[in-house]
């Protein structure tokens, strides 16, 4: 219930301020506005405001609205007052009927850009751009970078965060050229191009990060919940404990532990688990379960009913106020 009315209370927002983009031009490029609706069907509120005396009105269905201004066209020839036909929206120039046309999508998409300053301002947690270790052949890899390295600098702008160095690195792939990188390495700056120029066409709208060896590095892996059935359960796993090795290896994402559990159906898996600062090994046996995935094409995989939960570094990014409107722009477009 409680998602079934933030999800009205934010399209009545979304609503509201398309319709006002209308409504806001009309008046200013002269129309008279009859009626401001929200929602369709019979009126549940209804009251005027302003000389022109405007409707405005909140109706029962909340799947959109509309501005109604005059218009001979509705009514037909003499339908308007002559003193007033000047202000029918028929009566305007192509430019003005256009402008009151693309403000309603216009409000809502500065109401997108303001929304995304305002988080800019307050400050957002945001993945560290620190790298895990390249794939052996990508362009990361033959440039030098290594696991742990934190990109700091890309082409001369500074870079906060993993989602600001994938979008400042768009630019170096559309134009096919070496990305000039500072990545912090023991505590020391240090240079390093990777080349572009190699990704295949049109692989800007894949996963061009990976293309080039850029993952994000890994980080804490733990259980978040259990089933009570599960062999989680019945191991002895608890919520909380921290993933640190599975079968001896260490790992570093929850994909690294699923591989190995969907892959161990009916065997044991050794996982080491970090609980309240002690380090202990625990024997787990996946049960078998035919798999959902298509991919899969209905074969038994593992499970051991836990959720896991993966948590990377995290950072506080804020930006300054015109830097927040650029931001809101950037996250809109």
């Amino acid at each position: 219930m409680t998602t079934l009315i933030a999800f009205l209370f934010a399209l009545a927002v979304l609503i509201f301020v398309h319709e006002l983009g209308h409504y806001s031009v009309a008046r200013w490029c002269g129309v008279k506005v009859l009626r401001f609706s929200i929602g369709f069907g019979k009126p549940l509120v209804r009251f005027t405001v302003g000389a022109d005396r405007t409707e405005w009105t909140i109706s029962p269905i909340p799947l959109g609205g509309y501005v109604r201004m005059l218009d001979e066209r509705e009514g037909g020839p003499g339908s308007v007052d002559e003193h007033e036909v000047h202000r029918a929206f028929n009566r305007q120039t192509l430019g003005k009927r256009a402008a009151i046309v693309i403000a309603g999508p216009l409000a809502n998409f500065l109401l997108a850009i303001g929304l995304y300053a305002s988080l800019g301002l307050v400050g957002i947690e945001e993945p560290a751009a620190t790298l895990a270790e390249p794939v052996a052949g990508t362009q990361a890899a033959a440039s030098g970078l290594r696991a742990g390295d934190r990109v700091i600098e890309i082409d001369g702008r500074e870079i906060r965060s993993m989602p600001e160095f994938r979008l400042r690195l768009i630019d170096a792939v559309v134009e096919r050229r070496p990305a000039r990188l500072v990545v912090q390495r023991d505590g020391r700056p240090l240079q390093v191009a990777v080349d572009t120029a190699g990704l295949p066409a049109g692989e800007l709208d894949k996963d061009f990060m990976r293309s080039l060896g850029l993952d994000l590095a890994g980080g804490t892996v733990s259980i978040g919940s259990v089933m009570p059935d599960g062999s989680a359960a019945k191991s002895g796993l608890l919520a909380g404990d921290e993933i640190v090795a599975v079968q001896g290896r260490p790992i570093g994402r929850a994909t690294d532990v699923i591989d190995v559990l969907r892959e161990s159906a009916d065997r044991e898996v050794v996982l080491t688990v970090n609980r309240a600062g002690t380090e202990q090994r625990i024997v787990v046996v996946p049960q078998a379960q035919r798999s959902d995935r298509p991919e899969d094409a209905g074969r038994s995989v593992g499970r051991i009913g836990a959720a896991l939960q993966n948590r990377v570094e995290m950072v506080d990014v804020r930006h300054g106020p015109i830097d927040a409107i650029t931001y809101g722009a950037r996250q809109t477009w």
